[in-house]
C-alpha cells in the first residue's frame, strides 16, 4: 500500500486451507522518489528500519498483530 505521507510494505505468506496469516509489515515515511521523500528519507530511514515493524498472524477475521522489536530482530539474527 503506497501513500503520498506513508506507505506499507508486507512480505509473508496467506494459506488459503488454514486462511493463516504470516506476514512482516513495515511501515515507511514519504516516496523516495518524491522530492520531499528524496530530502526527509535519510531523516526517517532509523525510524523505518529500527522502530516501524511489525507481525501479522492469526486469520483474516481475527488477526494478531505483534510489534517487533529492535531487540527481538537482532536475536532472530544471532539464531
Amino acid at each position: 500500500v503506497e501513500g503520498s505521507l506513508f506507505s506499507i510494505k508486507m512480505y509473508g505468506t496467506f494459506d488459503t486451507v488454514k486462511a493463516s496469516l504470516d506476514f512482516s509489515v513495515r511501515v515507511q515515511f514519504t516516496k523516495k522518489d518524491s522530492l520531499v521523500g528524496k530530502l526527509l528519507h535519510p531523516l526517517t530511514w532509523p525510524f523505518t528500519k529500527l522502530l516501524l515493524e511489525f507481525r501479522l498472524t492469526g486469520s483474516p477475521e481475527n488477526p494478531k498483530w505483534q510489534y517487533v522489536s529492535v531487540i527481538d530482530r537482532v536475536m532472530e539474527a544471532v539464531k
